[in-house]
């Protein structure tokens, strides 16, 4: 569900390939796997990972904390472990980021959250989940 990218200076940090957090995390919980890499954003157990490497950062000096794939996943026709509506969608994402937002106010670091670009012009959630007010009531940066 979540990818998670530190900032420094203006420069990010992003693991990539088969060792990417998303991918292992995927492995090691399949009791939470969705399909291919994606963990089901509305198990508070996909969060604690991504949530975990954002303090740890923090711990480490880094100033923003940017959420990338804070999404469901844009593929039609997969099965969730319960009905995926527009509203339990959109409430998953911004829970996590809010939950983000009380883990990491202790830090004073700013919060950004990566977006699909339709969010800005669609009424609904596009099916991922991502509604631009709500996303910005919870992040600093899009």
């Amino acid at each position: 569900m979540v990818d998670v990218a530190v900032v420094t200076q203006g420069e990010a940090v992003l693991p990539s390939g088969e060792c990417h957090p998303v991918t292992l995390r995927a492995r090691a919980r399949p009791e939470i796997k969705l399909a291919g890499d994606w963990l089901d954003p509305r198990d508070e157990r996909s969060w604690e990972y991504p949530l975990a490497l954002a303090e740890e950062a923090c711990l480490l000096g880094f100033d923003e904390i940017q959420f990338d794939y804070v999404r469901f996943p844009d593929k039609h026709g997969l099965i969730f472990s319960s009905s995926a509506t527009e509203e339990s969608r959109t409430e998953a994402i911004t829970s996590f980021l809010q939950s983000a937002r009380e883990a990491l106010i202790p830090y004073n670091v700013h919060i950004a959250a990566d977006i699909f670009g339709y969010v800005l012009w669609n009424g609904n959630d596009t099916d991922i989940g991502q509604k631009l007010h709500h996303v910005l009531d919870s992040v600093d940066i899009v």
